[in-house]
């Protein structure tokens, strides 16, 4: 069931619209979602939890994508 879950994850960022989401890499394990990457605000990290939320499974979404302010 963890690949089902990853891999639905991972089909959603990438066929989302924003193309830095598209890069967002996650991998699924006992329950907790790792969220990693580089996005440009946190409008478009918060966007990454949106898109994943929902996801039946999920005890725990850990965000470690990091906001590149430069």
């Amino acid at each position: 069931m963890s690949d089902s879950i990853e891999e639905k994850a991972r089909s959603r960022f990438r066929k989302a619209d924003n193309l830095e989401l598209r890069q967002i890499r996650c991998r699924f394990d006992n329950g907790v979602l790792t969220l990693q990457g580089l996005v440009s605000s946190d409008e478009v990290k918060q966007a990454a939890l949106e898109l994943i939320r929902d996801l039946k499974g999920i005890e725990i979404i850990d965000n470690q994508i990091v906001i590149n302010d430069k």
